[in-house]
C-alpha cells in the first residue's frame, strides 16, 4: 500500500443504467493513499475518448511530485 499522496492511483469504468433505461459508464480515478477521489467521468459510450478524458483532467491537476 502506498503512504504517499499521488503515488499510486487506480481506475474503474462501470456501466450503470440511467432512468430513462440506457446505459451510461462512470470512470473514476481515485489515489490509493488518500482513498481520494481525484476526478471522474460519465459518458454513454465506452470508448478510448472517454477513458483518456478523467487521466487527462488529472494530468493538468498534479502537482510535482519528485517521485
Amino acid at each position: 500500500m502506498s503512504n504517499r499522496k499521488y503515488q499510486k492511483m487506480v481506475c474503474d469504468i462501470t456501466e450503470l443504467k440511467a432512468h430513462n433505461g440506457k446505459k451510461v459508464y462512470l470512470e473514476i480515478i481515485k489515489d490509493l493513499a488518500t482513498s481520494q477521489i481525484l476526478t471522474w467521468s460519465i459518458g454513454q459510450h465506452p470508448n478510448l475518448q472517454f477513458a483518456l478524458k478523467p487521466l487527462q483532467q488529472l494530468l493538468k491537476q498534479l502537482p510535482s511530485t519528485g517521485y
